[in-house]
Protein backbone atom coordinates (compact mmCIF):
# COMPACT_ATOMS: atom_id res chain seq x y z
CA UNK A 1 0.00 0.00 0.00
CA UNK A 2 2.77 2.29 1.11
CA UNK A 3 4.44 2.13 -2.42
CA UNK A 4 2.50 2.30 -4.55
CA UNK A 5 0.90 5.51 -2.58
CA UNK A 6 4.88 6.81 -2.66
CA UNK A 7 5.12 6.21 -6.54
CA UNK A 8 1.98 8.33 -7.42
CA UNK A 9 3.23 11.46 -5.14
CA UNK A 10 4.78 14.66 -7.02
CA UNK A 11 5.63 16.58 -4.15
CA UNK A 12 9.26 16.37 -3.74
CA UNK A 13 11.13 15.78 -0.52
CA UNK A 14 12.08 18.89 1.43
CA UNK A 15 14.31 19.05 3.92
CA UNK A 16 14.51 22.66 5.47
CA UNK A 17 11.18 24.63 6.89
CA UNK A 18 10.77 27.58 8.54
CA UNK A 19 10.79 26.88 12.17
CA UNK A 20 8.67 28.34 15.34
CA UNK A 21 10.45 27.62 19.04
CA UNK A 22 6.85 27.57 21.00
CA UNK A 23 8.32 26.81 24.00
CA UNK A 24 12.25 27.34 24.88
CA UNK A 25 13.11 25.65 28.89
CA UNK A 26 16.79 25.54 28.18
CA UNK A 27 19.26 23.42 26.64
CA UNK A 28 18.38 21.28 24.08
CA UNK A 29 20.84 18.71 24.87
CA UNK A 30 19.24 18.50 28.75
CA UNK A 31 15.20 19.22 27.36
CA UNK A 32 13.01 16.88 25.36
CA UNK A 33 12.72 18.33 22.04
CA UNK A 34 9.59 17.84 20.45
CA UNK A 35 8.71 18.50 17.04
CA UNK A 36 5.52 20.06 15.32
CA UNK A 37 4.57 18.77 11.51
CA UNK A 38 1.96 18.66 9.71
CA UNK A 39 0.78 17.44 7.04
CA UNK A 40 -2.17 18.49 4.52
CA UNK A 41 -1.82 21.48 5.29
CA UNK A 42 -1.99 24.08 2.19
CA UNK A 43 -0.17 27.70 2.20
CA UNK A 44 -3.44 29.28 2.96
CA UNK A 45 -4.02 26.71 6.21
CA UNK A 46 -1.25 28.23 8.20
CA UNK A 47 -2.94 29.62 10.67
CA UNK A 48 -4.93 26.67 11.25
CA UNK A 49 -1.77 24.84 11.72
CA UNK A 50 -0.58 27.15 14.42
CA UNK A 51 -4.12 27.06 16.11
CA UNK A 52 -4.03 23.05 15.97
CA UNK A 53 -0.03 23.13 17.21
CA UNK A 54 -1.40 25.79 20.17
CA UNK A 55 -4.64 23.44 21.36
CA UNK A 56 -2.41 20.63 21.44
CA UNK A 57 0.50 21.56 23.12
CA UNK A 58 -1.57 23.44 25.51
CA UNK A 59 -3.76 20.28 25.83
CA UNK A 60 -0.44 18.35 26.84
CA UNK A 61 0.82 20.33 28.56
CA UNK A 62 -2.10 22.11 30.95
CA UNK A 63 -4.24 19.50 31.46
CA UNK A 64 -2.68 16.05 30.94
CA UNK A 65 -0.75 14.53 34.42
CA UNK A 66 2.13 14.09 34.47
CA UNK A 67 3.46 16.28 31.52
CA UNK A 68 1.91 19.40 33.37
CA UNK A 69 3.82 19.02 36.38
CA UNK A 70 7.30 18.56 34.18
CA UNK A 71 6.32 21.15 31.59
CA UNK A 72 9.65 22.92 32.36
CA UNK A 73 11.65 19.32 31.24
CA UNK A 74 10.46 20.41 27.57
CA UNK A 75 11.03 22.40 24.48
CA UNK A 76 8.38 22.60 21.69
CA UNK A 77 9.19 23.44 17.94
CA UNK A 78 6.69 24.19 15.14
CA UNK A 79 8.33 23.25 11.61
CA UNK A 80 5.93 25.44 9.04
CA UNK A 81 5.50 22.18 6.41
CA UNK A 82 3.07 23.51 3.80
CA UNK A 83 1.60 20.80 1.13
CA UNK A 84 -0.20 21.23 -2.23
CA UNK A 85 -3.32 20.48 -1.46
CA UNK A 86 -5.27 20.26 2.18
CA UNK A 87 -6.24 17.06 3.90
CA UNK A 88 -5.00 13.11 3.63
CA UNK A 89 -4.78 10.36 1.27
CA UNK A 90 -7.78 8.00 1.69
CA UNK A 91 -7.64 4.47 -0.29
CA UNK A 92 -10.10 2.85 2.03
CA UNK A 93 -12.69 4.68 0.66
CA UNK A 94 -14.41 3.84 -2.27
CA UNK A 95 -13.27 5.17 -4.69
CA UNK A 96 -10.32 5.97 -3.23
CA UNK A 97 -9.06 9.16 -2.93
CA UNK A 98 -5.30 10.99 -2.67
CA UNK A 99 -3.68 14.45 -1.76
CA UNK A 100 -0.58 15.72 -3.05
CA UNK A 101 0.91 16.57 0.42
CA UNK A 102 4.28 16.92 1.56
CA UNK A 103 4.71 14.34 4.09
CA UNK A 104 2.69 11.85 1.98
CA UNK A 105 0.12 10.78 4.73
CA UNK A 106 -2.93 8.10 4.33
CA UNK A 107 -5.53 6.31 6.13
CA UNK A 108 -6.04 2.91 6.25
CA UNK A 109 -2.53 1.99 6.90
CA UNK A 110 -1.95 -2.33 7.49
CA UNK A 111 -5.66 -2.49 6.46
CA UNK A 112 -6.85 -0.67 9.38
CA UNK A 113 -9.07 1.92 8.28
CA UNK A 114 -8.42 4.91 11.40
CA UNK A 115 -4.47 3.81 10.84
CA UNK A 116 -2.96 6.76 9.41
CA UNK A 117 0.87 6.56 8.56
CA UNK A 118 3.01 9.06 6.04
CA UNK A 119 6.13 8.62 3.85
CA UNK A 120 8.98 8.35 6.54
CA UNK A 121 11.77 9.28 4.82
CA UNK A 122 9.45 13.19 4.01
CA UNK A 123 8.95 13.06 7.72
CA UNK A 124 12.81 12.73 8.65
CA UNK A 125 13.92 15.11 6.19
CA UNK A 126 11.40 17.71 7.65
CA UNK A 127 12.52 17.14 10.76
CA UNK A 128 16.17 17.88 9.73
CA UNK A 129 14.92 21.41 10.76
CA UNK A 130 15.37 20.40 14.03
CA UNK A 131 18.24 17.88 14.03
CA UNK A 132 17.84 17.43 17.77
CA UNK A 133 15.04 16.99 17.99
CA UNK A 134 13.72 13.58 20.18
CA UNK A 135 9.97 13.35 19.12
CA UNK A 136 7.92 13.83 16.20
CA UNK A 137 4.38 14.03 15.30
CA UNK A 138 2.44 14.82 12.50
CA UNK A 139 -0.64 16.75 12.22
CA UNK A 140 -3.01 15.63 9.33
CA UNK A 141 -5.43 18.25 8.41
CA UNK A 142 -8.04 15.78 8.04
CA UNK A 143 -11.61 15.66 9.76
CA UNK A 144 -11.70 11.74 9.71
CA UNK A 145 -10.80 9.79 13.01
CA UNK A 146 -7.14 8.32 12.96
CA UNK A 147 -3.44 8.21 14.39
CA UNK A 148 -0.97 5.88 14.84
CA UNK A 149 2.32 5.51 17.59
CA UNK A 150 5.68 4.38 16.93
CA UNK A 151 8.74 5.80 16.26
CA UNK A 152 7.47 9.44 15.31
CA UNK A 153 3.85 9.75 15.85
CA UNK A 154 0.72 10.98 13.96
CA UNK A 155 -3.00 12.48 15.20
CA UNK A 156 -6.00 14.08 12.89
CA UNK A 157 -6.79 17.40 13.79
CA UNK A 158 -10.49 16.73 14.68
CA UNK A 159 -12.77 16.90 17.64
CA UNK A 160 -11.22 14.24 19.55
CA UNK A 161 -7.50 14.98 17.72
CA UNK A 162 -5.73 16.64 21.06
CA UNK A 163 -6.75 12.99 23.17
CA UNK A 164 -5.83 10.64 19.89
CA UNK A 165 -2.65 12.74 20.42
CA UNK A 166 -1.71 12.24 23.76
CA UNK A 167 -2.65 8.78 23.43
CA UNK A 168 -0.48 8.12 20.38
CA UNK A 169 2.29 10.21 22.52
CA UNK A 170 1.75 7.41 25.16
CA UNK A 171 2.95 4.73 22.53
CA UNK A 172 5.78 6.40 20.80
CA UNK A 173 7.48 8.40 23.90
CA UNK A 174 6.79 5.95 26.87
CA UNK A 175 6.31 2.74 25.00
CA UNK A 176 2.65 2.63 26.85
CA UNK A 177 0.63 -0.34 25.14
CA UNK A 178 -3.17 -0.28 23.72
CA UNK A 179 -5.25 -1.61 26.83
CA UNK A 180 -8.24 -1.62 24.67
CA UNK A 181 -8.65 -5.02 23.20
CA UNK A 182 -7.61 -5.75 19.49
CA UNK A 183 -9.76 -8.92 19.37
CA UNK A 184 -10.52 -12.18 21.27
CA UNK A 185 -7.36 -13.30 20.59
CA UNK A 186 -4.00 -13.74 22.73
CA UNK A 187 -0.88 -11.94 22.31
CA UNK A 188 2.07 -10.16 22.94
CA UNK A 189 3.22 -6.46 23.73
CA UNK A 190 6.13 -4.70 25.16
CA UNK A 191 4.27 -1.88 26.96
CA UNK A 192 4.72 -1.83 31.13
CA UNK A 193 0.86 -1.93 31.34
CA UNK A 194 0.27 -5.06 29.96
CA UNK A 195 1.21 -8.10 31.88
CA UNK A 196 0.32 -12.12 31.46
CA UNK A 197 0.00 -12.50 35.45
CA UNK A 198 -3.06 -11.83 37.56
CA UNK A 199 -0.73 -11.96 40.75
CA UNK A 200 2.68 -10.44 41.13
CA UNK A 201 1.88 -8.12 37.93
CA UNK A 202 4.48 -5.65 37.08
CA UNK A 203 2.62 -3.04 39.26
CA UNK A 204 2.22 -5.15 42.06
CA UNK A 205 4.00 -1.85 43.89
CA UNK A 206 0.75 -0.06 43.33
CA UNK A 207 -1.61 -2.99 43.97
CA UNK A 208 0.41 -2.93 47.58
CA UNK A 209 -0.02 0.37 48.56
CA UNK A 210 -4.12 -0.21 47.40
CA UNK A 211 -3.86 2.60 44.84
CA UNK A 212 -7.62 3.64 44.21
CA UNK A 213 -8.59 1.21 41.12
CA UNK A 214 -5.62 -0.57 40.49
CA UNK A 215 -5.78 -4.53 40.39
CA UNK A 216 -5.78 -6.79 37.42
CA UNK A 217 -7.99 -6.87 34.49
CA UNK A 218 -8.57 -9.00 32.28
CA UNK A 219 -7.88 -7.79 28.78
CA UNK A 220 -4.74 -5.34 27.40
CA UNK A 221 -4.56 -5.14 23.91
CA UNK A 222 -5.34 -9.22 23.92
CA UNK A 223 -7.39 -11.50 25.59
CA UNK A 224 -4.53 -13.15 27.89
CA UNK A 225 -3.14 -9.97 29.26
CA UNK A 226 -3.70 -7.98 31.96
CA UNK A 227 -3.97 -3.91 32.52
CA UNK A 228 -3.95 -2.02 36.00
CA UNK A 229 -7.52 -0.14 35.91
CA UNK A 230 -10.93 -1.18 34.81
CA UNK A 231 -11.03 2.04 32.48
CA UNK A 232 -9.12 4.44 34.03
CA UNK A 233 -6.19 5.57 31.64
CA UNK A 234 -5.80 7.25 28.50
CA UNK A 235 -4.59 4.34 26.78
CA UNK A 236 -8.03 2.49 27.40
CA UNK A 237 -10.11 4.98 25.98
CA UNK A 238 -9.97 8.57 25.37
CA UNK A 239 -9.83 10.46 28.61
CA UNK A 240 -8.12 13.34 30.78
CA UNK A 241 -5.86 10.95 32.39
CA UNK A 242 -3.31 8.14 32.49
CA UNK A 243 -3.59 5.52 35.55
CA UNK A 244 -0.72 5.41 37.46
CA UNK A 245 1.18 2.39 36.31
CA UNK A 246 1.28 4.44 33.04
CA UNK A 247 2.58 8.29 34.91
CA UNK A 248 5.17 6.16 36.51
CA UNK A 249 6.35 5.03 33.29
CA UNK A 250 6.21 8.78 31.27
CA UNK A 251 8.48 9.67 34.49
CA UNK A 252 10.91 7.14 34.14
CA UNK A 253 10.77 8.08 30.11
CA UNK A 254 11.43 11.20 30.72
CA UNK A 255 14.52 10.95 32.75
CA UNK A 256 16.15 8.35 30.26
CA UNK A 257 16.14 11.75 27.96
CA UNK A 258 16.87 14.42 30.68
CA UNK A 259 19.25 14.48 33.54
CA UNK A 260 18.09 15.78 36.51
CA UNK A 261 20.15 18.53 36.86
CA UNK A 262 21.24 21.51 34.33
CA UNK A 263 24.88 23.11 35.79
CA UNK A 264 27.22 23.03 38.20
CA UNK A 265 29.58 24.99 40.53
CA UNK A 266 32.64 24.85 39.98
CA UNK A 267 32.65 23.46 36.42
CA UNK A 268 36.08 22.09 37.03
CA UNK A 269 36.60 18.32 37.92
CA UNK A 270 39.55 18.62 40.32
CA UNK A 271 40.76 21.11 42.76
CA UNK A 272 43.37 22.01 44.95
CA UNK A 273 42.62 23.93 48.21
CA UNK A 274 44.85 25.20 51.38
CA UNK A 275 44.02 23.69 55.26
CA UNK A 276 40.71 25.62 55.77
CA UNK A 277 40.28 26.99 52.72
CA UNK A 278 36.31 27.17 51.62
CA UNK A 279 34.75 25.94 48.74
CA UNK A 280 31.33 26.06 47.84
CA UNK A 281 29.72 23.40 45.87
CA UNK A 282 26.59 23.39 44.20
CA UNK A 283 23.96 21.59 41.54
CA UNK A 284 21.24 23.25 39.82
CA UNK A 285 18.45 20.76 39.94
CA UNK A 286 15.82 20.81 37.10
CA UNK A 287 12.39 22.53 38.55
CA UNK A 288 9.15 20.22 38.24
CA UNK A 289 6.11 22.45 38.48
CA UNK A 290 4.77 20.77 41.38
CA UNK A 291 7.94 19.61 43.50
CA UNK A 292 11.89 20.57 43.80
CA UNK A 293 14.34 18.03 43.38
CA UNK A 294 16.78 16.60 46.70
CA UNK A 295 20.64 16.95 46.79
CA UNK A 296 22.50 15.71 49.45
CA UNK A 297 26.68 15.95 49.67
CA UNK A 298 29.02 13.41 50.29
CA UNK A 299 32.92 13.75 51.25
CA UNK A 300 34.51 10.25 50.72
CA UNK A 301 30.93 8.49 50.90
CA UNK A 302 30.36 10.10 54.12
CA UNK A 303 26.44 12.07 54.07
CA UNK A 304 27.15 15.82 55.18
CA UNK A 305 24.84 17.58 54.19
CA UNK A 306 21.07 17.47 52.47
CA UNK A 307 21.61 21.57 51.62
CA UNK A 308 22.26 22.94 48.48
CA UNK A 309 24.72 25.05 47.65
CA UNK A 310 27.15 22.64 50.04
CA UNK A 311 30.53 24.85 51.71
CA UNK A 312 33.44 21.78 51.91
CA UNK A 313 36.37 22.88 54.48
CA UNK A 314 38.62 20.84 55.75
CA UNK A 315 41.50 20.74 58.42
CA UNK A 316 43.82 18.13 57.23
CA UNK A 317 45.38 17.64 53.91
CA UNK A 318 44.57 14.44 51.72
CA UNK A 319 42.20 13.73 49.09
CA UNK A 320 39.30 13.82 49.12
CA UNK A 321 35.82 13.06 47.12
CA UNK A 322 33.23 15.61 46.88
CA UNK A 323 29.84 14.22 45.66
CA UNK A 324 26.71 15.83 45.06
CA UNK A 325 23.50 13.30 44.78
CA UNK A 326 20.18 14.88 43.16
CA UNK A 327 17.45 12.98 42.80
CA UNK A 328 13.68 13.45 42.30
CA UNK A 329 11.32 11.72 45.40
CA UNK A 330 8.01 12.00 43.33
CA UNK A 331 5.27 10.25 44.60
CA UNK A 332 4.18 9.22 41.00
CA UNK A 333 7.13 6.74 41.13
CA UNK A 334 7.27 3.61 43.33
CA UNK A 335 9.82 1.76 41.38
CA UNK A 336 12.74 3.31 39.77
CA UNK A 337 15.29 0.04 38.97
CA UNK A 338 17.41 1.37 36.61
CA UNK A 339 17.75 4.68 38.89
CA UNK A 340 16.59 7.11 36.23
CA UNK A 341 15.15 9.14 38.63
CA UNK A 342 19.30 9.68 40.38
CA UNK A 343 22.06 11.94 39.16
CA UNK A 344 25.41 12.79 40.66
CA UNK A 345 28.27 14.78 40.24
CA UNK A 346 31.95 14.21 41.45
CA UNK A 347 34.53 16.28 42.19
CA UNK A 348 38.43 15.48 43.10
CA UNK A 349 39.51 17.76 45.77
CA UNK A 350 42.86 17.66 47.21
CA UNK A 351 44.01 19.52 50.38
CA UNK A 352 47.14 20.81 51.13
CA UNK A 353 48.54 22.29 54.23
CA UNK A 354 48.44 26.46 54.50
CA UNK A 355 50.79 28.64 56.19
CA UNK A 356 50.71 26.84 59.48
CA UNK A 357 52.83 25.17 62.52
CA UNK A 358 51.06 22.04 62.75
CA UNK A 359 50.25 21.59 66.57
CA UNK A 360 51.19 25.21 67.52
CA UNK A 361 47.94 26.13 68.66
CA UNK A 362 48.84 29.34 70.60
CA UNK A 363 50.46 30.36 67.76
CA UNK A 364 53.96 30.85 69.87
CA UNK A 365 56.08 29.63 66.78
CA UNK A 366 57.10 26.47 68.28
CA UNK A 367 55.47 23.37 69.32
CA UNK A 368 55.64 22.55 73.10
CA UNK A 369 53.74 21.95 76.17
CA UNK A 370 52.10 24.56 76.31
CA UNK A 371 50.23 23.87 72.74
CA UNK A 372 48.89 20.85 75.02
CA UNK A 373 47.47 23.59 77.90
CA UNK A 374 46.20 25.45 75.08
CA UNK A 375 44.27 22.91 73.30
CA UNK A 376 42.78 20.95 76.85
CA UNK A 377 41.86 24.86 78.11
CA UNK A 378 39.62 24.82 74.97
CA UNK A 379 38.28 21.62 75.38
CA UNK A 380 36.82 21.56 78.71
CA UNK A 381 37.57 25.39 79.91
CA UNK A 382 35.88 27.44 77.24
CA UNK A 383 39.25 28.76 76.38
CA UNK A 384 39.90 30.07 72.56
CA UNK A 385 40.48 27.64 69.85
CA UNK A 386 43.25 27.06 67.88
CA UNK A 387 44.36 29.49 65.12
CA UNK A 388 43.96 28.58 62.66
CA UNK A 389 41.95 25.83 63.82
CA UNK A 390 43.85 23.20 61.93
CA UNK A 391 47.02 23.70 63.46
CA UNK A 392 45.00 21.88 66.37
CA UNK A 393 44.25 18.95 64.32
CA UNK A 394 47.27 17.14 64.71
CA UNK A 395 45.85 13.60 64.16
CA UNK A 396 44.33 14.76 60.66
CA UNK A 397 40.92 13.98 61.73
CA UNK A 398 39.37 16.94 60.95
CA UNK A 399 38.13 17.72 64.08
CA UNK A 400 39.89 18.96 67.55
CA UNK A 401 39.40 16.49 70.20
CA UNK A 402 41.30 15.17 72.97
CA UNK A 403 42.77 12.46 70.78
CA UNK A 404 45.02 15.61 69.63
CA UNK A 405 46.21 16.18 73.03
CA UNK A 406 47.39 12.43 73.76
CA UNK A 407 49.07 12.73 69.90
CA UNK A 408 50.86 15.70 71.37
CA UNK A 409 51.71 14.16 74.84
CA UNK A 410 53.20 11.45 72.99
CA UNK A 411 55.08 12.91 70.14
CA UNK A 412 56.33 15.87 72.90
CA UNK A 413 57.37 12.74 75.80
CA UNK A 414 57.55 9.28 74.40
CA UNK A 415 58.93 10.13 70.73
CA UNK A 416 55.55 9.83 69.06
CA UNK A 417 54.95 11.07 65.52
CA UNK A 418 55.29 14.96 64.32
CA UNK A 419 52.24 16.59 64.35
CA UNK A 420 50.52 16.10 60.86
CA UNK A 421 52.73 13.62 59.83
CA UNK A 422 50.95 9.81 60.70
Amino acid sequence: MKQIITQIRKTPLYTEWDVDTLIYNGDPSNRIDLVFLGDGYTVDETALYSNNVQTYSNFMFNSISPYNEYSSYFNVYKIKVISQESGSDHPEWDPPVYRNTALGSYYGCEGIDRLICADDDSVYAAAQSIPWYDEIVVLVNDPTYGGSGGDYFISYNGFWGPYVFMHELGHSFANLADEYLYGDFPGTVSGCNCDPNSVNPGWQSWIDIGSPGVGTFLGCSFNNLYRPTYDHCMMMSLQEIFCVVCHEQTIRSIYELVRAYDDVFPSTDTLSLETLSPQLFEIIPLTPNTHSLKVKWFVNDQLKSSENPFNFTSSSAGSFIVKGIVYDSTEMVLDDPLNLLVDSKEWQVTVIPGDYLCGDANQNDTVNVSDVVFIINYLFKGGPEPVPYASGDVNLDQEVTVSDVIYLINYLFKGGFKPCNL
